[in-house]
């Protein structure tokens, strides 16, 4: 802070006042989200830089957001829960031994509840078993409606589920939040193209690392009516020599294709396909 006096003789004189502050303690490192298995370590960072003596490191949280640790004093109750690092440099990282569900939860660390620093642990419990699906299970026909339901159960966090169609994704409602995830796939009409279509359902709980994400398959089996097709309606030939007449049929299930020459009803060729 500075400020200026002019003499009479037009000399300008500063003064200058030193302004002291007195900085408190501040964050060397915020805690940040964590994510770990059931019944293994965690640990939540958390170190300040410009601690005073008389400063208190405070962590809270978990399902009932009650109080852990102040400083490096760990609360009775909480007999997994360690604070560790190295105290000259700040820091008080909480460590949570065999975490369980219910360490799941928002997490704070302060010295100063107005500053106080969040971050999430998430504990992943990997579901057992990959996604269901029902409908389909039979041969579909052409011009028939499809719903395919997905379904996943277990785990934690729940899975978010998606439909592909291939390997693209493909558009799909119906989510539920209850303790079964479910995600319906509709087609409102069936054609010949989406016979051997693969429908893949992927349940993705959020942290690839620790639960690998689960799919389960349905290759659609399509019934449809044979379509004809003739390359070359007229083919010309001299007397005596082979004539080559071509017939395209595509149909499911497998046609049998029968040739037979107009205005003769005697006979006919069944060409297998």
């Amino acid at each position: 802070m500075a400020s200026g006096l002019v003499s009479r003789y037009g000399v300008v004189l500063v003064l200058t006042a030193w302004l002291q502050t007195v900085n408190g303690a501040s964050f060397r490192e915020r805690p940040e989200p964590v994510a770990v298995l059931r019944g293994q370590t965690s640990v939540m960072k958390c170190a300040f830089i410009g601690l005073a003596d008389d400063d208190t490191v405070i962590w809270e949280g978990g399902p009932d957001e009650k109080t852990i640790s102040y400083n490096r004093n760990v609360l009775k109750a909480y007999r997994r829960h360690k604070i560790v690092g190295d105290s000259s440099k700040g820091e008080f990282n909480l460590e949570i031994r065999d975490s369980l569900l219910k360490d799941d939860g928002k997490y704070s660390c302060y010295t100063h509840p107005d500053d106080a620093a969040d971050a999430a642990l998430t504990v992943v419990v990997p579901m057992p078993t990959p996604p269901t699906i029902s409908g389909g299970e039979l041969t579909l026909t052409a011009g028939h409606q499809l719903s395919l339901t997905c379904r996943a159960s277990g785990g934690h966090p729940a899975a978010r589920l998606t439909w592909l169609n291939g390997t693209q994704p493909f558009r799909s409602a119906t989510m539920s939040t209850n303790e079964d995830q479910t995600l319906e796939l509709f087609l409102p009409r069936l054609t010949k193209w989406d016979n051997g279509a693969n429908f893949t359902c992927l349940a993705d709980q959020g942290f690839p690392q620790l639960a690998r994400t689960k799919a389960s398959s349905r290759i659609l089996r399509v019934k449809y009516p044979p379509v004809v097709q003739v390359p070359s309606p007229s083919v010309h030939v001299r007397e005596g020599e082979p004539a080559s007449l071509n017939c395209m049929v595509d149909s499911n299930p497998k046609s049998t294709v029968t040739w037979r020459k107009l205005g003769d009803s005697l006979r006919s060729f069944n060409m297998p396909r």
